[in-house]
This record gives structure tokens, sequence and C-alpha cells, in this order.
């Protein structure tokens, strides 16, 4: 099992300092362990992102902390496409 944390910001004057933190907080009050993280800056609107290819090394038991949903919401219509290229 394996543990990732994944941060994003859209520009170059944002910090995800404040992401890792929360993140890492998260991992310890649940055991978890140490964390990789993957980071980003990039929009949301891109197609070529490294959560993408997170996710397709995720194993059945390995966790993904993301501390923020809004991100999140982006990368769930590209994953659609990545489960369904699964079955193809």
């Amino acid at each position: 099992m394996k543990n990732y944390g994944y941060m994003r910001v859209s520009t170059d004057k944002q910090d995800s300092e404040n992401q890792r933190g929360a993140i890492l907080e998260f991992a310890n009050k649940h055991g978890l362990g140490q964390i990789e993280f993957f980071g980003e800056t990039i929009s949301s609107r891109k197609t070529d992102r490294a959560i993408f290819q997170l996710i397709e090394k995720l194993a059945p038991d390995d966790n993904l902390v993301i501390f923020e949903l809004c991100p999140a919401s982006t990368i769930l219509a590209g994953l659609t496409t990545i489960i369904l290229a699964g079955f193809s």
C-alpha cells in the first residue's frame, strides 16, 4: 500500500504549502504513514495533467489524499476516460 498526496495550484503565484500541511495532518491523524506528493501548477482545463498519470498508477490498496474537492472535481471528468480506457 502506498499513500499519495495531490496538490494543484493554477498559477505560479499561488502556494501549495497549505495543501501539503493539511494532507500531512490528515495522514498523521489517520495513521497513513509516509506520503508521496504530486503537485502541479496548471489550469484545471488542461488534459495532460500529472493527476491522470497518478490515478493510472494507483493500486487497489493505495490511498490518494487531495486537500480540496474543487481541484478534484476537475479530475472526475478525466477519470471517466481513464476508467473507460481500462475496459477497452
